[in-house]
């Protein structure tokens, strides 16, 4: 059991050995503060002038700087840039002993012509929150970020919380609704720069995921196999491709899945329609078959939405495209690699060397393209088999 003397000789034990010095604790806690100020100047710009929300940390920006000119400063003297340079860098310093600690957020979408409404930012609020927690039955490897949500209570947050959604570029109606917001909380205080302003860029990128769940319409979708049933294992999954348009919002993601069919005999049917497009020379093409919903409902069948959440009981009923007979099957999403909306932002590059995601399982291996700026190409290649030092 406890003994009374463990605490005190713990703490004795840690003074002798780290020290109350600047050399010691000193050196802890300068290096928290540090790694605070270099997170709240990652979320400052994490947003990109034409990317369709702001990110607004709670505390304001010093007075020394608008907005634009903080955000051009992070960009050119901050971020990805190692310690050593900032250092040497005097405007940067000066930035971040100026700038703030406090590392809570709200995250506000913004649609040209329409309100800035709370009500609409905090449902984002609410879909990052899905998407960056784990729940029971979630696969964790799914989850890339995790970042807790909290909410401001508008009761007792005044004068400030109005202003905070001013900031925010949200119109304070007078209802006092509360606002959700995002907290960021770091447990290692010698955070690499460059990976912190990695996480933006990972946060980014599921922040543009969220909003097409809110945002996007109800429409069909088209797949294509990448991974075909493996006899020797008798496993009759199936992993599936989604082809891009990126004329039509609601098609611009790049998506890997897999699936299985329902039902036994939906499965023979499935069999079937790939072997015949084989012997046909055709592509194994499926096309979603929309499922009856209320459009009031704020959970309505798009790609986000029937892929990922139980309200849609993660199946999707799709058409076979090249089958004569026009069959239509169930498919249960068993995972799903990669879901990734396309970035539009006028500031992405063509890569230096073409980029491939790579998925699959213990039987399978595919390769697929990673699109980024466009015009670009899909190419999905299947593996004879996994890369040495690639895990299952």
């Amino acid at each position: 059991g406890s003994k009374p003397g463990a605490a005190p000789a713990g703490i004795l034990m840690s003074h002798n050995v780290i020290g109350l010095s600047n050399r010691g604790y000193g050196r802890i806690l300068g290096q928290c503060t540090a790694t605070a100020k270099l997170f709240y100047a990652m979320w400052l710009a994490v947003a990109r002038d034409d990317d369709p929300f702001v990110c607004v940390p709670l505390q304001r920006v010093s007075s020394n700087y608008d907005m634009e000119s903080a955000k051009k400063l992070i960009e050119n003297g901050i971020a990805f840039k190692p310690m050593a340079d900032i250092y040497r860098d005097k405007k940067a310093k000066e930035f971040l002993r100026d700038c703030g600690l406090i590392l809570r957020s709200i995250l506000s979408w913004l649609t040209s012509g329409t309100t800035k409404d709370v009500k609409q930012a905090n449902k984002l609020q609410v879909a990052l929150s899905d998407a960056m927690s784990i729940f029971v039955g979630t696969d964790a490897r799914r989850v890339p970020l995790m970042i807790a949500q909290s909410v401001l209570d508008a009761k007792t947050g005044g004068m400030g919380l109005k202003d905070f959604k001013e900031r925010a570029g949200l119109l304070d109606d007078g209802d006092l609704q509360n606002m959700n917001v995002m907290i960021n909380t770091c447990m290692n205080p010698w955070q690499w720069n460059e990976s912190i302003f990695a996480i933006g860029e990972l946060f980014r990128r599921i922040v543009l995921n969220c909003i097409g769940r809110l945002k996007d319409a109800v429409v069909t979708h088209k797949f294509i196999l990448s991974g075909s049933f493996v006899d020797e294992a008798k496993d009759e999954s199936i992993f599936m491709e989604y082809l891009t348009c990126t004329d039509v919002l609601e098609h611009q993601y790049q998506v890997s899945v897999k699936v299985e069919a329902e039902s036994a005999e939906g499965k023979q049917t499935l069999s079937n329609y790939i072997g015949a497009c084989s012997e046909k020379n055709l592509p194994v093409i499926f096309e979603t078959v929309t499922p009856s919903y209320d459009d009031k409902d704020d959970n309505v069948p798009n790609l986000y939405n029937i892929l990922h959440l139980q309200d849609w009981k993660q199946k999707i009923c799709v058409k076979l495209v090249n089958d004569p007979d026009g069959n239509i099957i169930s498919l249960k999403v068993l995972d799903i690699p990669r879901y990734q909306r396309l970035d539009m932002s006028s500031t992405v590059t063509y890569p230096e060397k073409q980029k491939y995601f790579i998925y699959g399982d213990s039987t399978r291996t595919i390769m697929s393209h990673v699109m980024s700026k466009l015009p670009d190409f899909q190419h999905t290649v299947t593996l004879s088999g996994r890369p040495h030092s690639l895990t299952e």
